[in-house]
């Protein structure tokens, strides 16, 4: 059995994973080996920590993830259909709709193309472009305290994962013009 995780050695996420679900990550680990879910899919995963233990769904996922990632089923970033995905976020001093303008219009120049999807009426706005070769990217700004917003850049469908350190590198970039841009206009 793997006694620890990458990123879930600390106290805090066991602490929460317990409270949320009623036991640690390593109890779940232990749970899923003794069921055999190593030859399970990853809805098969889900679907029994949800039906057989009352896992809310989010949580159950975070599990699901945690499991494969452990017992090698999954590299880190590798989503369910085999691609990998890359983030990162930047909480700006910025209203949530004017930063959403201001990312596509970075966003755009950057590229070279205009987001194919934009969603200004949801909870957490968001607009969408493709990239070569299947891939794509996402902006999603989303409200938090103050007159602040976090905005979350995702890379996602890259073949590879030797792809996500430089697509990490870019998406910080991005940001970095997105808050110079942001902060000159307040």
């Amino acid at each position: 059995m793997i006694d620890g995780v990458a990123g879930r050695e600390d106290d805090l996420g066991d602490r929460a994973m317990l409270q949320a679900t009623g036991k640690s990550w390593n109890e779940w680990y232990e749970a899923l080996d003794q069921a055999g879910a190593t030859s399970w899919s990853h809805p098969q995963i889900a679907g029994w920590l949800t039906d057989r233990h009352g896992v809310p769904g989010w949580w159950a996922q975070g599990v699901t993830v945690g499991y494969e990632q452990a017992r090698g089923m999954r590299r880190p970033g590798q989503m369910a259909d085999g691609t990998f995905s890359v983030g990162a976020s930047r909480t700006m001093p910025f209203e949530q709709l004017p930063l959403l303008d201001r990312a596509v219009e970075v966003l755009t120049s950057a590229l070279g193309a205009e987001p194919v999807a934009t969603s200004r009426e949801a909870k957490y706005v968001s607009a969408r472009w493709p990239l070569e070769h299947g891939e794509s990217l996402l902006a999603q700004v989303n409200p938090t305290a103050g007159g602040r917003s976090s905005v979350v850049l995702t890379h996602s469908r890259m073949p590879s994962a030797e792809a996500m350190p430089h697509a990490k590198a870019r998406l910080r970039g991005l940001l970095d013009a997105i808050a110079s841009g942001a902060a000159g206009e307040r």
